[in-house]
C-alpha cells in the first residue's frame, strides 16, 4: 500500500480518513487484559488498511489520568496531529509506503507525555497481523506498567514564594541603595576636606 505524500497531507488536513474511538475502564483492562482492550484497534487496522483506507483508531483507558492508545496510518514517524511537519522529511510529490504507528499518550509516560513507534508497513502488518498484534500488545503492556509506576510516585509540588522571601529581596535592594548613598557622602566629605586644606595652604600675601 503506497500513497502520494500530498494526498496523505490533504486527507489528514481535511479529516478525510476513517476515525474510530473506543473507551475502556481500567478495571476491565485489569480483569480482561491488555489484549482484549486493544482488540478493537487491531480489528480496525486490519479492516481499513486492507481496504486501502487511511485510518486512526484510538482506545482511551478512562483512569483518573487517562491513557490514549492509538494506531495510525502514516508515512513518517510523526503522529497525525503533527502531519504539517511531514514536508520537513518528505517531498510533496513522493510516493511512499503507508506505515502503521503506535501512539501512546499519558503525562506519566515521559517528559513529552507521548511516544510514537513504527509497527510495520501496512503491507507487512496485513501479511502478519497476529505477529504484529502481539508486538503491539506487549509494547502497550510495558508502557502501562511504566505509567503506573510513575503515577504512584510522590509528585513534587511547586510551593509559592512566601512573603518573608519577597521581603528579604526588597531589603537587600534597599541595603545596596543605602550603601551607595553612604559612599557618595564619604566622597563629598573627602572633597570638602581637600578644599579646606587648599585654603589653609594658600598664602594671601603671595
Amino acid at each position: 500500500m503506497e500513497i502520494n505524500v500530498q494526498k496523505y497531507l490533504d486527507a489528514v488536513t481535511n479529516t478525510d480518513y476513517v476515525i474510530s474511538e473506543h473507551t475502556v475502564q481500567p478495571v476491565a483492562v485489569e480483569q480482561e487484559g491488555v489484549a482484549a482492550a486493544l482488540a478493537p484497534l487491531l480489528a480496525d487496522a486490519q479492516t481499513n488498511l486492507g481496504a486501502g483506507r487511511i485510518m486512526r483508531s484510538v482506545v482511551t483507558i478512562a483512569s483518573a489520568e487517562p491513557t490514549t492508545v492509538a494506531l495510525e496510518a502514516g508515512v513518517v514517524n510523526l503522529p497525525m496531529a503533527d502531519a504539517k511537519k511531514i514536508t520537513n522529511f518528505l517531498g510533496n510529490d513522493e510516493i511512499v509506503p503507508v506505515r502503521l504507528y503506535l501512539v501512546v499518550a499519558n503525562k506519566f509516560l515521559n517528559a513529552s507525555g507521548l511516544r510514537i513507534d513504527e509497527v510495520a508497513t501496512a503491507d507487512e502488518f496485513l501479511a502478519h497481523p497476529d505477529q504484529y498484534g502481539q508486538a503491539i500488545v506487549d509494547s502497550v503492556t510495558e508502557k502501562l506498567a511504566h505509567i503506573a509506576t510513575e503515577a504512584a510516585k510522590p509528585q513534587e509540588e511547586v510551593k509559592p514564594k512566601t512573603a518573608a522571601q519577597a521581603t528579604t529581596r526588597r531589603t537587600t535592594r534597599t541595603a545596596k541603595k543605602s550603601h551607595h548613598k553612604e559612599g557618595v557622602n564619604q566622597a563629598r566629605h573627602r572633597e570638602e576636606d581637600h578644599e579646606e586644606g587648599d585654603n589653609q595652604n594658600h598664602d594671601p600675601q603671595a
